[in-house]
């Protein structure tokens, strides 16, 4: 499609990383899922030119990272655990996080434990801080049962911050 061709070709590479996120979110609107893996493979290929040169930024990823994870999750994880220093790691994942609970987005093949997982991938406290909260809302309403109960106590008594983790048990 002329706009795809469009979008890759965007000179600011994180731009057009962008662009094609937002373009893999309405690809089924505009009724042409036969470009989904053209598509993910140009993301691929400017994912990783933006990581040989600016992965020191991870602002320069944070949209990518926002619309790939509404997108695809796992692949919005993957780039994230591609940047090179745990605390970038640990930001691009939380962004990945953020976003999913944010807007809500609830993906079948995610189980509690898949979800905790992730949330552990974020190994930068402050940045996990940042999403107790909202990750508690998520557990609500997509998550709660007793069995998950148990898991959302411990990892609620991981929190180091006194301030986040009363704030949260306050919350249960």
């Amino acid at each position: 499609s002329e706009l795809f061709l469009y979008l890759s070709k965007i000179g600011d590479k994180s731009i057009a990383l962008t662009s094609l996120s937002i373009l893999s979110l309405n690809i089924k609107k505009l009724n042409r899922l036969d470009m989904d893996d053209e598509i993910n493979g140009c993301k691929e290929i400017l994912f990783n030119a933006l990581l040989s040169t600016d992965a020191f930024h991870v602002d320069i990823f944070r949209e990518a990272i926002e619309n790939e994870a509404i997108y695809d999750l796992s692949n919005a994880i993957k780039w994230s655990e591609q940047l090179n220093t745990q605390d970038r790691r640990s930001k691009a994942t939380s962004i990945a996080l953020y976003t999913v609970f944010s807007k809500e987005l609830h993906f079948e093949k995610y189980s509690f434990n898949d979800i905790v997982s992730l949330l552990r991938k974020v190994k930068n406290e402050s940045f996990r801080e940042d999403i107790y909260e909202i990750f508690l809302d998520y557990y609500f309403k997509h998550y709660e049962t007793t069995k998950n109960y148990t898991k959302l106590n411990r990892v609620l008594n991981k929190i180091k911050s006194n301030y986040v983790k009363s704030k949260c048990l306050i919350r249960i």
